[in-house]
């Protein structure tokens, strides 16, 4: 990272922190980066914040799309941790407008994200948890906050991508996600 690049992400994590989303701050500086030639390097998450993940974790509409046009300007490809650019928040939530701009973006950008059905679950040893098993994934989230249309959505992602989602991986005693629970969202879905 540049010194001037360091210097005008920690001004729009100010802004981010301090006005608690402040648009108009966070447009200024972005367009103040753009006139003298400074690209920020959004994807960096050793930085106290990443701007897409505040965005998705606040369903901030209006910074979501000010920051994947910024990208499409400077041909960056957003993300978050590493990951793709939808934090697991939108999904527990139910941020649907943000999931729907993000999974356009994700399209847009011929970004694969991982929609599988996972878990963790939790082994007690000596009286110390261990949490063990896969990522709590985007299918998940909505599956469990019955979200009919996010369903639909990842499922039309998942045959675009040819992503195989099998929802018989999970077989064990403490299997948060019954298969009975799955089978009846499918059958609502389908019926939708």
């Amino acid at each position: 990272m540049t010194k001037d690049n360091d210097y005008y992400y920690e001004k729009l994590y100010n802004a981010l922190s301090v006005e608690k989303g402040d648009f108009k701050t966070i447009k200024l500086l972005l367009d103040y980066t753009e006139e003298n030639n400074i690209n920020l390097i959004m994807n960096d998450n050793s930085n106290k914040m990443n701007l897409l993940y505040y965005a998705s974790e606040s369903n901030n509409i209006e910074l979501a799309m000010l920051l994947t046009e910024y990208s499409k300007k400077h041909i960056i490809i957003l993300n978050i941790r590493d990951k793709y650019p939808i934090s697991q928040c939108a999904f527990e939530k139910n941020y649907i407008e943000m999931i729907i701009l993000l999974l356009d973006y994700i399209n847009k950008n011929n970004i694969t994200i991982n929609i599988k059905i996972g878990y963790y679950y939790s082994l007690y040893n000596n009286e110390k948890k261990k949490r063990i098993g896969h990522e709590e994934y985007p299918l998940s989230y909505t599956v469990l906050k019955d979200n009919i249309e996010i369903v639909k959505l990842l499922i039309d992602y998942a045959n675009k991508y040819n992503i195989f989602m099998n929802v018989n991986d999970h077989e064990n005693k403490n299997n948060e996600y019954k298969k009975i629970f799955f089978i009846t969202i499918i059958l609502k879905w389908l019926n939708y």
